[in-house]
């Protein structure tokens, strides 16, 4: 269990670590929207969303692990 503050935390850093694209993929990404449904809003391609949320999923694994 991680308290409100601990998570805000968490969320400030992790926004710290990504990118532009992978801050506005994330953002899209926490609420539930799919790879297809960011990439038209974002209007990029649905690839470079997918390889945005890889690059993103990968820097995260490293923040938990410490």
């Amino acid at each position: 269990i991680v308290s409100r503050e601990d998570a805000a935390s968490l969320l400030e850093k992790i926004r710290e670590q990504l990118s532009g694209l992978e801050r506005q993929v994330f953002d899209y990404y926490i609420v539930g929207k799919s790879a297809g449904e960011i990439a038209e809003r974002l209007g990029r391609s649905e690839k470079s969303v997918s390889n945005a949320l890889y690059r993103m999923k990968v820097k995260i694994r490293g923040l938990l692990k410490n």
